[in-house]
């Protein structure tokens, strides 16, 4: 309904949308684009919520990258030392030159995939390959059990320092609470104390690491944004209770988000992408991940496998 829109991305709040419609959106490096004033936490904080990126939702990659330009910068007292180069690096003239992971596979024990999406996945990825780009298929390097625990120990922790205290009080009885399910583990993490924070992001940092190794081999990885493609809004239970349908099989809303909070937590910059539509006519969407602080390469990158193999954007009917 409009021709660009800023959206923020600490669970999947870029990605997704674009998923559900369509449409085009770059989630950047963490630290990229300020979050000051961003809820969680409180408002009125002037910390920058880890994890959280702000950034564009539009209806091509060359706005994105436009609007990246509008966007990026420091907060006002940083702004005598801040430097940012996003150097895009050479143009992307030999699609034979790209290097492209898929992991469309990984994580079903988790997370099951709809056969709509993982067809368009697979599609996308085969007409990558026809047009002549190396295509590999790789494991994680990271599971998505993985991704998705360490996601909840460092976000759901912010959320928790804006709950009320009788809220606060309440989940705090979880912590004797004995089991690692992910609804558990999401219990817990509202109310953690420090020393649990500080392990996660411990964590955190070697699974960073382990992402920066597999990009010595790939330039981009390819990966799904949600299980299904949109839909019904679910208004009549809280978000604890609430279930997706994939393909039969029950997810809860808070394990659905497990691609986006993996690579999140690892604060990788990803374009979504439009894949086309499932049978029934709704929008599928892709992850392309790149490397840390690569914003401006991976936007080069991506445009040059989406003219290959991309629907791009498409209006819906009226």
């Amino acid at each position: 309904m409009s021709p660009v829109e800023l959206g923020s991305d600490i669970g999947g709040s870029i990605r997704g949308p674009a998923h559900f419609n369509g449409i085009y959106a770059l989630k950047p490096s963490w630290g990229v684009v300020p979050s000051r004033d961003h809820i969680p936490g409180p408002p009125g904080n002037l910390v920058e919520p880890d994890i959280n990126c702000n950034g564009p939702l539009a209806r091509s990659l060359a706005d994105l990258e436009l609007l990246l330009d509008v966007v990026a910068g420091p907060v006002p007292e940083d702004a005598r030392a801040w430097h940012l180069d996003l150097t895009a690096g050479a143009p992307v003239d030999d699609l034979s030159s790209l290097r492209v992971a898929t992991v469309f596979d990984q994580g079903a024990d988790l997370l099951p995939i709809a056969d709509g999406v993982t067809a368009n996945l697979e599609g996308y990825a085969t007409r990558l390959s026809d047009a002549g780009v190396r295509i590999d298929a790789v494991p994680l390097p990271v599971t998505l059990a993985d991704g998705l625990r360490a996601w909840q120990e460092l976000v759901l922790s912010i959320i928790g320092t804006g709950l009320p205290e009788e809220i606060f009080a309440a989940f705090a009885e979880m912590d004797a609470v004995p089991g690692d399910d992910p609804l558990t583990v999401s219990a817990r993490a509202l109310v953690s104390r420090f020393s649990s924070w500080a392990r996660a992001n411990g964590l955190r940092q070697y699974q960073r690491q382990a992402w920066a190794e597999l990009f010595d081999g790939y330039d981009v990885v390819l990966a799904p944004v949600m299980p299904t493609a949109a839909f019904p809004h679910d208004i009549e239970r809280g978000l604890i209770e609430r279930v997706l349908d994939v393909d039969g099989i029950g997810v809860p809303h808070l394990v659905a988000v497990a691609w986006c909070a993996t690579i999140g937590s690892v604060l990788l910059p990803v374009v979504t992408v439009p894949t086309g539509p499932t049978p029934s006519g709704l929008p599928v969407g892709m992850q392309v991940i790149g490397p840390f602080l690569s914003d401006r390469r991976l936007l080069r990158v991506t445009a040059a496998i989406d003219d290959a193999a991309g629907p791009g954007f498409h209006a819906p009917p009226r």
